[in-house]
């Protein structure tokens, strides 16, 4: 699919008038020489997401796609319910890194918590990760579940190294 701003751009003249704020749309490109028929039907769906911003870098641009590609799906805590949170309100955790997203977070049959975590921005990070209430340990594990190697875990943080477009998994909680 190819994206224009404020008119369509072809090779034939004359162009048709810039109106800006207007977004064009390519579905198929049969003004070129493509390895497709020129003729093509059916229905297509599409969708956008468009982020204004001035102050964003690739890192962050690609943080916002993935987000938007596989959001991290909430999950409703009735009220009342005792948890590992400090106080009435809070964070079950918190991650912090350029370009580290949460992919996801579940809990594990030993009453931790499983955390996946991908970097979207190209490049080498560090993510920190602030733990639970009553967190003993950080793991780094494969994606079967299996332990690699202890994380070290201080002060309520733990810090995880990943690399260009690293998909990393970490358990938390008691030993088990």
């Amino acid at each position: 699919c190819l994206l224009q701003f404020g008119t369509i751009r072809t090779a034939m003249s004359p162009a048709p008038p810039e109106v800006p704020g207007h977004l064009y749309s390519y579905i198929a490109n049969n003004l070129w020489t493509t390895n497709f028929v020129a003729r093509q039907h059916g229905d297509l769906l599409f969708r956008y997401v468009i982020q204004a911003s001035g102050a964003l870098t690739a890192r962050g641009f690609g943080a916002f796609g993935q987000g938007v590609r596989q959001p991290l799906l909430a999950t409703v805590v009735p009220a009342g319910q005792q948890g590992q949170l400090h106080g009435a309100t809070g964070e079950l955790l918190h991650v912090s890194g350029p370009g580290v997203l949460v992919e996801s977070l579940r809990p594990d049959e030993a009453g931790g918590l499983l955390v996946r975590l991908r970097e979207c921005g190209g490049e080498a990070a560090v993510a920190e990760i602030g733990v639970p209430v009553g967190c003993a340990e950080a793991v780094l594990i494969n994606p079967a579940g299996e332990p690699l190697r202890g994380l070290t875990l201080a002060g309520g943080v733990v810090h995880v190294a990943m690399g260009a477009r690293a998909l990393v998994h970490v358990r938390l909680g008691g030993p088990r």
